[in-house]
C-alpha cells in the first residue's frame, strides 16, 4: 500500500516526462553528473588533440619549427586523457543507466502493488507485461545516450567558440557556431511533433501486439479446438502492419534529418575555409586558417550527438509516459499515518452497511462485466464471531466474491465500514492485514518451481514436516503418481504440471501455513470430487475455533457444515442463520439447494 496517493497528473510532455525520470532515478544522479564530465573533457580534448597535430604540422612547414619532442608528448598526453574520458563516461553513463532501469523497476512494482487487483483486471497482461519489461528497457537511452550528450552538445560548441573568437578568428568562431547551432538545435527536431506521435501509437501497437501474442499463447488448445489459428495470426499481422506504418514514417523523418547533418557537416568547415581564404596575410595566418577549419570538424560530432538521441527519445520517452501511467495512478487504498495493531486469533469480522460500486467495467470476481454506475454491494451488514464457520452464498454476480476482496481490503467501500477483530481494515498497515487474514482465490497463482517453493512463500521457516502436515490436511497426497518427486515436483508457468484440483489444494496448503486468525475461501473446492471435496472441507472446518473461516460457496452442497449461512442476491444479504433451518424454511437458500439438486 503506498503511504501517499498520487495527487498530481501523470506527466505526459517532454519537460514533464524528464522531470518524472530525474525524480524516479534521483539516487543515480552523481554518477550521471560524473558521466556528464567525462563526455565534455573528452570531446574537449578531441578538439585540443586534432588542434595540436595541424599547429605543429603547419608550423613544421612554416618558418617556426617546434621542438617535435615536445609536440610528441602533447599529442600522446591529450591520446591518453582522451581514452581515459572515453572509457570512464561510458563506465560511468550505463552505470547509470542500469541502476536507474532496476530502480524504475522496483518502483514499478512498488506502485503497481497497491493498485492491484484493480491496475491488473484493467488492463491486459500482455500490455502490462511490456510495461514492465521492454518499455522500462527502452528507457535505458534517456539516461545512457540522452543527458550527458545533450550537455555536451551546449558546452563543448560554446566553449570552442570562445575560444576561436579570442585565440584564433572571430569570424571563424561566428561561421561555426552557426553551423553548430543548426545542426544541434534545429535539423533535430524537424517533424519533432509527428515522430513523438508515431512513438506513442508505435507503443500502443506494441503493447496489443505483445497481450494477442499471450493470449494466443496461453490459449494454444481453445485456437487448435476452434480452428482459429488463421484468423489469429491475421490479426497479429494486422498489428505488424500498423508497427510497420509507424517505423516507416519514423525512419524517413530519420533519413532526412541525417541526410541534412551530412551536409551541414561538409558545409560548415567549407563556409570556414571560404571564409578565410581570402583574408589569408590580411587578419589571420595559415595555421589559424588550418586550425579553425580543424577545429569545426572536431567539434562537429558533440552537435551531431543531438540528432541521434533525439530520433531515439521519442521511443524512450514515450515508453516512459507507458509507465508513468501505470505507477503514477491513483492508489486504490492507502496505507494509514499511524497503524493500529494487527488483530489476534482468534478474530471476527464485521461489515457494517457496506457499499461498494467498482470504477470501471471488471469482471470483479463474481462474473461477467459491470458498468462503473451500477452498485455490486449496497448496505450490506455481517457479523462473524471469532472462531465461527460461514458460507457466503449466492448465484453467479450476486456480489459475494466481491464481499471476500472487502474483507482482504483489495477495495475499499465507498460507505460502511470492514473491521476485523473490532479494527477497521483502514486503521491496519499492509502487513498487519495481509497477517490477519488470507483469502485463496477460486483461481489461485502458482510461481513457476517446486511444490515446496510455493509452499515456503508462506512460511519461509517451515520443515519438510509441517509442509507435509498441511499438504495432507488438505488431501494432498504428496506420494502419489500425481506428484512423482513429492514436494519436489516441478510446477510449470502459471501452474502447469499440476491439475486444477492440485493447484486448489496447495494453494489452500500454503494459506494453513500462514496462520491468519481469518481465512477467506473462494470456491476453493471447485475443482474437487465430491469426495475429496467432503474431505478438504471437513479438514478445514476443524480449523475452527481457533481460527474464523468464511467460504464462498457456489455450491449450496458447500455451505452445510458451516455455522451460519448468508446468502448474497444482488448486493445485499437476503437471508441469513443455520443451514438447517434456512434449507426447511423454503427462502433463498432452498431455492438455491432446489436449483443444485
Amino acid at each position: 500500500m503506498s503511504a501517499n496517493a498520487a495527487t498530481t497528473p501523470t506527466p505526459s510532455t517532454r519537460r514533464e516526462l524528464t522531470g518524472w525520470l530525474l525524480t524516479v532515478a534521483r539516487p543515480v544522479l552523481g554518477p550521471l553528473a560524473a558521466s556528464t564530465i567525462f563526455r565534455i573533457i573528452g570531446h574537449l580534448t578531441n578538439v585540443a588533440l586534432l588542434v595540436s597535430a595541424v599547429s605543429a604540422v603547419t608550423a613544421l612547414l612554416g618558418s617556426a619549427p617546434r621542438s617535435m619532442a615536445a609536440q610528441l608528448w602533447i599529442l600522446v598526453g591529450l591520446a591518453l586523457l582522451k581514452a581515459l574520458c572515453a572509457y570512464l563516461e561510458q563506465y560511468t553513463g550505463h552505470l547509470v543507466a542500469f541502476k536507474a532501469l532496476a530502480r524504475l523497476r522496483s518502483y514499478f512494482y512498488d506502485r503497481l502493488e497497491p493498485q492491484a487487483p484493480a491496475a491488473v483486471q484493467g488492463r491486459e497482461s500482455g500490455d502490462l507485461m511490456a510495461r514492465a519489461t521492454k518499455d522500462i528497457d527502452r528507457i535505458e537511452t534517456f539516461f545512457a545516450h540522452t543527458i550527458a550528450p545533450a550537455i555536451a552538445a551546449v558546452v563543448v560548441p560554446v566553449t570552442v567558440t570562445v575560444w576561436m573568437a579570442l585565440a584564433v578568428d572571430p569570424l571563424s568562431a561566428l561561421i561555426a557556431f552557426i553551423g553548430w547551432l543548426v545542426v544541434g538545435a534545429v535539423v533535430p527536431f524537424l517533424g519533432g511533433k509527428s515522430t513523438a506521435r508515431g512513438a506513442s501509437k508505435l507503443r500502443y501497437e506494441r503493447g496489443a501486439l505483445a497481450h494477442h501474442v499471450t493470449d494466443s499463447i496461453q490459449g494454444t488448445e481453445e485456437v487448435l479446438t476452434f480452428g482459429i489459428t488463421r484468423r489469429r495470426l491475421d490479426q497479429m499481422r494486422g498489428y505488424e502492419l500498423q508497427i510497420g506504418k509507424h517505423l516507416v514514417g519514423h525512419a524517413n523523418w530519420t533519413g532526412l534529418r541525417r541526410g541534412l547533418n551530412a551536409c551541414l557537416q561538409m558545409l560548415t568547415p567549407a563556409l570556414v575555409l571560404i571564409a578565410g581564404a581570402g583574408r589569408v596575410g590580411n587578419g589571420i595566418t595559415v595555421t589559424d586558417l588550418v586550425v579553425a577549419v580543424v577545429a569545426t570538424m572536431a567539434t562537429m560530432p558533440s552537435v551531431l550527438a543531438v540528432e541521434e538521441f533525439v530520433a531515439a527519445l521519442d521511443d524512450a520517452l514515450a515508453a516512459a509516459r507507458a509507465v508513468a501511467d501505470v505507477t503514477e495512478a491513483e492508489s486504490i487504498v492507502s496505507e494509514p499515518t499511524r497503524p493500529a495493531s494487527a488483530p489476534s486469533s482468534p478474530a471476527g469480522v464485521e461489515l457494517t452497511n457496506v457499499a461498494f460500486t467498482y470504477p470501471g467495467p471488471t469482471g470483479g470476481g463474481d462474473g461477467g462485466e459491470r458498468p462503473s454506475s451500477s452498485p455490486v454491494l449496497n448496505g450490506v451488514n455481517l457479523s462473524v464471531e471469532p472462531g465461527e464457520v460461514v458460507a457466503i452464498v449466492g448465484v453467479s454476480g450476486s456480489g459475494k466474491s466481491t464481499i471476500g476482496a472487502m474483507i482482504a481490503r483489495f477495495w475499499d467501500p465507498q460507505a460502511g465500514a470492514v473491521r476485523i477483530g473490532g479494527v477497521d481494515v483502514r486503521e491496519l498497515s499492509e502487513a498487519g492485514l495481509r497477517s490477519a487474514v488470507t483469502l485463496v482465490p477460486q483461481r489461485p497463482f502458482l510461481f513457476s518451481g517446486t511444490v515446496r517453493e510455493n509452499l515456503l512463500m508462506a512460511a519461509p521457516d517451515a520443515d519438510d514436516d509441517e509442509l507435509i502436515r498441511a499438504c495432507s490436511s488438505v488431501a494432498l497426497d504428496l506420494s502419489s503418481a500425481a506428484l512423482p518427486d513429492g514436494l519436489d515436483t516441478a510446477i510449470g508457468e502459471l501452474g502447469g504440471g499440476v491439475s486444477g484440483g492440485q493447484r486448489q489444494r496447495i494453494a489452500l496448503a500454503r494459506a494453513l501455513l500462514r496462520g491468519a486468525p481469518v481465512l477467506v475461501l473462494d470456491e476453493v473446492t471447485s475443482d474437487l470430487d465430491p469426495a475429496t471435496e467432503a474431505e478438504v472441507a471437513a479438514s478445514l472446518r476443524a480449523l475452527a475455533p481457533e481460527r474464523t473461516l468464511i467460504f464462498i460457496a457456489h455450491r449450496p452442497a458447500t455451505a452445510l457444515m458451516a455455522d451460519r449461512v448468508f446468502v448474497v442476491d444482488g448486493g445485499k444479504i437476503v437471508e441469513s442463520g443455520a443451514p438447517a433451518d434456512l434449507a426447511e424454511a423454503g427462502g433463498p437458500f432452498a431455492e438455491l439447494m432446489a436449483r443444485a439438486g
